[in-house]
């Protein structure tokens, strides 16, 4: 789900008016099978989407920042939300440095989120806020495990529009978060029947797919049919590669996410937990590309590093990553606002806030400037 498309809370009601709030096609699964762990991502949105591969390192002493404070263009409030990285990774940023879309971590934890309307985050003025996709990469500084992230759900109060989570970690451990009502809901364990998530509740998911063969039910799941759920068809794909792995963990993954493609896929993108390798391609950069996270040194001592995702590049591109710089930071968080510029009611926003587009970006693009290696 492209990061801008989307808004569901009261705030940014205006952008969903806008045209904006139409549920799009984005899809998260676990392909686990013997010693193959696999997390498989696509990014779904009517045009393409540009945006940058992150290699972020540990040890950067950082604070948290709210959308408001974003809108408002405040600097970061640090009373009791700073933190210092603690694992490097890599992340997939739509509106540049910090703010991710997904990734994972050199400790194996991965994140992925997909848009849900019906979030509602609590307002808690008594916990540090923080922008959602600034929370995907705090999860990936600080954590190593499922059980770590779930441990941690009260530390921040959480704003922006609304996501739910996919999280998973190298021994194949697995939660769905929600925010409902202002309440984090939490599938784990027994009850994460189905490592997918799509555009819909999970329990409400879960409950349709029980209609299906194979799931206690009797219809078929026709795979040719795209009015069959992404869930069920995700979830029909990986109980037949549990029953026959006939090929590579990796190409089926991939296969996966273009059954599941409804036409608006942008970005595809595999996470290999154990062996710390990323696979991916995009719309508009059609070849796959490949990297291992532990080639790159992860010390703050060296720049983040980072790779136009649509580069028109195949195979190994470890080699390809640049060094970080403002300037080219910022060209790729203005050029993910441009689609917005002509609306009203996303101009209404900022104009009820006090600002602009211009300096949104500008908010955006200063905040990884606040960062420093410790």
């Amino acid at each position: 789900m492209h990061p801008i498309a989307n808004m569901a809370t009261p705030l940014l009601s205006g952008w969903a008016a806008a045209g904006y709030g139409l549920r799009r096609g984005c899809s998260t699964f676990v392909l686990a099978q013997g010693e193959e762990l696999l997390v498989g991502h696509n990014l779904d949105e009517p045009s393409e989407v540009p945006g940058l591969v992150v290699i972020n390192k540990r040890g950067l002493a950082k604070e948290s920042l709210s959308w408001e404070d974003l809108l408002t263009s405040r600097k970061p409030a640090s009373a009791g939300g700073s933190w210092i990285s603690r694992y490097g990774s890599a992340t997939f940023n739509p509106l540049g440095r910090e703010f991710a879309d997904g990734g994972m971590n050199e400790a194996g934890l991965c994140v992925n989120e997909m848009t849900l309307d019906e979030t509602r985050y609590a307002d808690d003025a008594s916990r540090p806020g923080m922008f959602m996709m600034l929370w995907i990469q705090y999860q990936l500084d600080n954590f190593e495990s499922v059980e770590q992230v779930l441990a941690n759900l009260s530390e921040f109060s959480l704003d922006g529009w609304g996501w739910h989570f996919l999280v998973s970690d190298r021994e194949g451990n697995c939660a769905v978060i929600e925010f409902l009502d202002g309440k984090p809901l939490i599938y784990s364990g027994e009850e994460l029947p189905v490592p997918v998530l799509c555009n819909s509740p999970y329990l409400q998911e879960t409950r349709e797919l029980e209609e299906f063969e194979g799931f206690g039910g009797t219809k078929e799941v026709d795979l040719s049919d795209d009015s069959v759920s992404r869930f069920v068809h995700a979830a029909h794909m990986l109980k037949a590669y549990e029953r026959n792995p006939s090929i590579s963990a990796l190409e089926y993954a991939f296969e996966i996410l273009a059954g599941l493609d409804r036409g608006r896929t942008r970005w595809s993108y595999v996470l290999d937990p154990r062996r710390l390798r990323v696979h991916f391609r995009t719309s508009a950069g059609r070849h796959v590309k490949s990297f291992d996270l532990a080639w790159f040194d992860l010390s703050c001592r060296a720049p983040a590093q980072v790779l136009d995702v649509n580069a028109d590049l195949a195979g190994d591109v470890s080699d390809e990553f640049l060094p970080y710089t403002p300037k080219a930071n910022k060209r790729f968080i203005a050029e993910a606002f441009e689609s917005l510029e002509g609306s009203s009611d996303f101009l209404g926003l900022l104009e009820s806030k006090g600002s602009t587009v211009e300096r949104l970006v500008d908010s955006m693009a200063d905040y990884p400037e606040s960062t420093s290696c410790t």
